[in-house]
């Protein structure tokens, strides 16, 4: 299955959503991480998640 375009992901938010989206991009959060070294943790751990998630859908499609 081929991910939709940006664009049209964008077209189908719903007004939370769009709020939401505004709101990030309007740097209205802060974060709760002190260093940079704490948010690159997370991220790796974060990420590591994800493609283990990925990787367990494909073996459940085989």
């Amino acid at each position: 299955m081929k991910p939709e375009s940006v664009k049209r992901q964008l077209v189908t938010l719903g007004k939370e959503e769009k709020e939401l989206l505004d709101s990030v991009e309007n740097d209205e959060w802060i974060s709760n991480y002190e260093t940079s070294e704490q948010f690159d943790i997370r991220k790796a751990e974060l990420m590591k998640s994800a493609r283990d998630a990925l990787n367990a859908d494909k073996e459940t499609e085989n």
